[in-house]
């Protein structure tokens, strides 16, 4: 071996140098640089990730914003629905539970009737069993009473106690109402869509509609709806009158 090498000449010594060296810098490569190489692209990978979410950033903040500004328009919108189609109920204090129940008594039994009547007077149509004098008169503010008493919209009797007033969303069903018109179709759908004007929060029911235009009459059910604050109302007393005085006034 010995002899081997001493034959060797500058020449072929140097050649085996330079590929030793290779040899050792390609090791370096795969040991060194190429696990190098791999962090940097696991690195640039998280980082794009990185980048991607900061760029969501943004628009997710502008999303939220959109969100809370909708929110506070639909308070506001239900806040105008309160003050102006409702009464004020709420169950929130045995208080409460008395006063609401009063002004149930108020609204069923002296308000939400003439109100309807007048607005369904206000769209042109009459009520079956009833004439146009009445309807003029109801216009002016005077409700119309039939020989037997009833009114033009039977509304049902109050709660008796704070117990039957439905925590949430109270409703009073007016039944069924028949209108004609000899004005065609055009005034049946003015006065199907004049309820979103109506003095209360009205829910307008299938219409049924019969005749032959420009005659027709329509038979529509209608329901008012009342937002009421808080939870359930206590089991009635055995005994007393409400804790306090109640306001009926509003």
């Amino acid at each position: 071996m010995r002899g081997a090498l001493a034959k060797l000449t500058w020449i072929q010594v140097t050649i085996i140098g330079i590929v030793v060296c290779a040899i050792i810098g390609a090791s370096l490569y795969f040991l060194m640089i190429k696990k190098q190489q791999e962090e940097i692209a696991k690195l640039t990978t998280e980082l794009q990730g990185v980048e991607a979410k900061a760029k969501e950033k943004p628009r997710a903040e502008e999303e939220l914003a959109q969100a809370k500004a909708e929110l506070r328009a639909a308070r506001r919108r239900l806040a105008i629905y309160q003050r102006t189609k409702m009464i004020p109920l709420s169950l929130n204090t045995q208080v409460d539970q008395y006063h609401s129940m009063v002004r149930l008594w108020r609204e069923q039994s002296e308000v939400l009737g003439p109100l309807m009547e007048r607005h369904i007077a206000s769209t042109g149509l009459e009520v079956a069993g009833t004439g146009p004098n009445v309807f003029a008169n109801l216009v002016a503010g005077q409700r119309f009473n039939a020989s037997t008493g009833s009114a033009v919209i039977p509304v049902p009797k109050p709660p008796e106690t704070p117990a039957g007033i439905t925590p949430g969303v109270y409703t009073v069903s007016l039944g069924s109402i028949t209108a004609r018109t000899t004005r065609g179709f055009p005034q049946v759908l003015s006065f199907l869509r004049s309820f979103t004007r109506a003095p209360r929060l009205v829910a307008v029911g299938a219409p049924s509609i019969s005749g032959t235009s420009p005659n027709l009459t329509v038979t529509v059910p209608l329901t008012v709806y009342y937002l009421v604050e808080g939870g359930a109302p206590p089991a009635p007393a055995d005994a007393g009158g409400p804790p306090g005085d109640a306001d009926a006034g509003e």
